[in-house]
This record gives C-alpha cells, sequence and structure tokens, in this order.
C-alpha cells in the first residue's frame, strides 16, 4: 500500500449539493417542504427557505465542524459514471484498488460556519433554473475560485500499477475536466499543485 495526500486549487467555482437533501424525513427537508407550503410568501419567508437550502446543501466534516469535501465525493470523481478513471478505461481499478482516506476540509479565506458564511453574502449563489414549468429561486453553498483541499488516497499497488503516475494522471484529468460536486464540470475543476507520499 502507499498513501498519497493531494493538493488541489480551485480554478472554478465549487458549488455543493449534499445528498441529504433528497432525503425527504432529514430535517432541513422537512422545515423546507413547511416554508415553501406557504401561500403568500413575504420577503423573510423566502429569506428562509435560501438559508435552509443553502444549510442542507453544504458539506460539514464532523470532526473539525468544517466545510469540507466527503470522501464519497472523491470516490465519485474517480469511478462514478463519466468519472476520472474511466476516461482511461480503468474504472474497476480505482474502484478497487483506491481507497479515500476521509473527508478533505476546504481551506478559503473568510468565515467557516454557517450563519457567518451566510451573512457575508459571498458564498452562496441564488439562481433561477430552467424546467418545464414556473422558474423557482434555488440556493446553493458556492467557494469561488482559489479553494483548496488536500484529500488524501491509499492505493493498493497490486491493483494500480505505478501507482503515483497513475493516480496523478486521474487527478490531473479530472480536475479541469471532471470535476467535483454540482454543475460540474463547468463549476468544481481544479489544479494539482502537487503531491506528498505520507
Amino acid at each position: 500500500m502507499i498513501t498519497l495526500q493531494y493538493n488541489v486549487r480551485g480554478v472554478a467555482t465549487l458549488i455543493q449539493e449534499n445528498k441529504q437533501m433528497s432525503d425527504p424525513m432529514n430535517p432541513y427537508v422537512r422545515q423546507l417542504s413547511q416554508l415553501t407550503k406557504i401561500r403568500n410568501k413575504s420577503d423573510d419567508i423566502y429569506w428562509e427557505i435560501g438559508k435552509q437550502e443553502f444549510t442542507g446543501f453544504l458539506y460539514f466534516d464532523d470532526a473539525t465542524g468544517l466545510p469540507c469535501i466527503p470522501d464519497y465525493v472523491w470516490r465519485g470523481f474517480f469511478v462514478s459514471t463519466g468519472g476520472a478513471s474511466k476516461k482511461f478505461k480503468e474504472g474497476t481499478m480505482a474502484k478497487t484498488g483506491l481507497v479515500v482516506q476521509g473527508n478533505s476540509v476546504l481551506e478559503y479565506d473568510g468565515p467557516k460556519d454557517i450563519d457567518g458564511m451566510w451573512d457575508a453574502g459571498l458564498y452562496r449563489v441564488d439562481m433561477l433554473p430552467l424546467g418545464r414549468g414556473a422558474r423557482v429561486r434555488r440556493t446553493r453553498p458556492e467557494f469561488k475560485v482559489g479553494w483548496v483541499a488536500k484529500p488524501i488516497f491509499e492505493i493498493d499497488e497490486d491493483v494500480v500499477p505505478d501507482p503515483i503516475n497513475t493516480v496523478s494522471k486521474w487527478m490531473h484529468f479530472g480536475g479541469m475536466r471532471v470535476g467535483l460536486q454540482g454543475w460540474r464540470p463547468t463549476h468544481g475543476r481544479f489544479k494539482v499543485e502537487g503531491y506528498e507520499v505520507l
């Protein structure tokens, strides 16, 4: 086994879309449902709807309490449909030979708590997605260009030949052409600034 830690820097904004928001029993989803049922919404209600969406879609690391990119998001980056390793027909290799070691905390300038991020107004994006019916305002957490993450991967050398060059190939290609999280690959793209063998 070999363990590598990469240092990546965002070259596009990172839009977070936490999968918990697809769970109808999730507390954020239930609260959001109550707010959206209100017929004649005031500006304050629209504001609260936006904050509930923003909060629910954020990823926080349980250990540090800081915004992060979860381990399973990195795994999806490699092995999901259109993943970085699959572009080289090496999806099975990545799926069986690479393990993500925990969440990677996001590094950026500015507040790290929900209220501070919301109040600053710099870490959210509001949009009106095009759909078949009426356009509905949506709010998502957003990290501007320059965000940094340092994911750690454990690679089985018996499964992944030449692990440093192979994983680096996936990271370089995927960083610029696959991206992470919401609205990729327009958003969530990054460049690899280096790696360290741990």
